[in-house]
């Protein structure tokens, strides 16, 4: 996660700066892997997959794929390969 204005990483009280698959993500029952990107704690049970934003101002993500599946190559070209699931806003 980066700071929009100067492309450095977002400073947080956890010093946490990604997720990724080295990470100790916690799955959902059906194998996928639900982010948390949000300012506040989503609470100690959901903490591994938390990367907190600031409270405000701008930011923004970079997926990295290293070593991609060969799928992950064709979606950059081509969406239509497959779609990966939405960022939803939860209030």
């Amino acid at each position: 996660m980066y700071d929009y204005n100067n492309n450095y990483t977002v400073e947080n009280p956890i010093h946490r700066y990604s997720l990724g698959s080295d990470d100790p993500l916690i799955k959902n029952a059906d194998g996928t892997v639900t982010l948390y990107f949000q300012s506040e704690s989503p609470g100690p049970e959901k903490e591994a997959n938390w990367l907190p934003t600031p409270k405000s101002g701008r930011w923004y993500m970079n997926l990295r794929a290293y070593a991609p599946a060969p799928r992950t190559i064709q979606w950059a070209f081509d969406y239509n390969v497959y779609a990966p699931a939405p960022i939803e806003e939860v209030k």
